[in-house]
């Protein structure tokens, strides 16, 4: 990840596209509010680690971690609540919240 890149994205590539996207980066404090306002619950079976939400290891027999996929409505409660923030222009793409892209 470039220096300038705040610390709370991190890159990955989507799909087929190759096109390189910044995932949030998730806080305690961020894991914490969801959980209190109801977005996650522990029916999700999800854990936080290094800032990234993983579904836990032991749900469905997964072998390799993989992150959490976000639906509209928990994007739109993760806005409401202020979870998410205007001065983090963000978009959902494939479940993924990743940073929004510049049109030029």
């Amino acid at each position: 990840m470039p220096c300038s890149e705040p610390s709370h994205w991190r890159e990955i590539e989507l799909g087929a596209s190759n096109v390189p996207h910044l995932l949030k980066r998730w806080t305690v404090d961020d894991y914490l509010k969801m959980v209190e306002v109801g977005i996650l619950d522990s029916s999700d079976k999800v854990e936080l680690i290094f800032g990234v939400i993983y579904y836990k290891m032991d749900h469905c027999g997964l072998e390799h971690p993989k992150t959490y996929r976000w639906t509209v409505a928990q994007y739109r409660q993760l806005i409401k609540h202020g979870i998410l923030t205007e001065n983090q222009p963000t978009e959902l793409l494939f479940g993924e919240i990743c940073r929004k892209l510049d049109t030029v």
